[in-house]
C-alpha cells in the first residue's frame, strides 16, 4: 500500500502524521484531490481532512459541495473532521443542528461521502489509519456479527465488560475478591499474585479504581 500526504497540509499536521509507524513512509508531495489519498492495488481512496473551524467555513460558504463534487473521480472517499481545540466561536456563526446534519446526510447520500468527526488530533489519527486499513477489504464478504450474550451473573457480566477480561479470568478473579468492587480495590501485589492474569489486565483493572 501506498500513502500520500497533500503538501499544502497543515506542517504539523504532517509531522504528526510521520510520527506513526503507519505514515512513515507516507510520501509526501502536491495531490489533485484529498489531503491524504493511498492506493491499495486497484483500490483508491481520498480523505479530506478538515478541522472544526474550516467544516463550518465549508458549510456555510458551500466550499463543501465544491470539494465533495471533485472528489467524484474516486473511487473511495470520505472526510474526517476534528477539533484541534481552535475554533473561536466568537467570530464564527456556528451552524444550526439542523444545517449541520443537512450537509452530513447530502455528503453520505448524494455524493456519497461519509463524513467521521473525531474529538481530537489523536482519535483523528487513528480515525484516518482505520479507514485506509478497510479499503483492501471493500469486497470482502461481510462476515456475521457474532453478538456477545450477556452473562446471567451481574458480577461477570460487570467484569467482562473491560477490554481483555473474558469470563474465565472474571470468573477467577471473583473467587478471590467476592465482588466486582473488590477487585477494583485489590493492590498490585495482589492482583501480581493471581496466576494467568496477565500485565495488561492488571493495567485494566488498575484504570478502574
Amino acid at each position: 500500500m501506498k500513502i500520500y500526504i497533500d503538501s499544502r497540509e497543515d506542517k504539523e499536521r504532517i509531522n504528526m502524521f510521520k510520527g506513526y509507524t503507519f505514515f512513515s513512509d507516507a510520501e509526501v508531495k502536491n495531490l489533485d484531490i484529498g489531503d491524504i489519498v493511498a492506493i491499495d492495488g486497484d483500490k483508491k481512496i481520498a480523505i479530506e481532512v478538515k478541522t472544526l473551524q474550516d467544516w463550518i467555513a465549508s458549510c456555510n460558504n458551500n466550499q463543501l459541495r465544491k470539494e465533495a463534487y471533485q472528489m467524484q473521480d474516486c473511487p473511495l472517499r470520505a472526510i474526517i473532521v476534528y477539533d484541534d481545540d481552535k475554533l473561536n466561536t466568537r467570530y464564527t456563526r456556528l451552524p444550526t443542528p439542523g444545517r449541520n446534519y443537512d450537509i452530513m446526510a447530502e455528503c453520505a447520500f448524494r455524493w456519497h461521502v461519509p463524513v467521521f468527526f473525531c474529538d481530537n488530533e489523536i482519535k483523528f489519527v487513528y480515525c484516518v489509519m482505520d479507514i485506509i486499513k478497510h479499503i483492501s477489504k471493500e469486497f470482502d464478504p461481510l462476515p456475521k456479527p457474532i453478538v456477545v450474550k450477556k452473562h446471567t451473573d451481574d458480577m461477570v457480566a460487570v467484569l467482562i465488560n473491560l477490554p481483555h477480561i473474558g469470563v474465565v479470568t472474571a470468573e477467577k478473579l471473583l473467587d478471590i475478591f467476592g465482588t466486582p468492587g473488590g477487585v477494583f480495590n485489590a493492590t498490585d501485589d495482589e492482583l501480581k499474585n493471581i496466576k494467568g492474569i496477565s500485565k495488561k489486565q492488571i493495567k485494566i483493572i488498575q484504570r478502574m479504581r
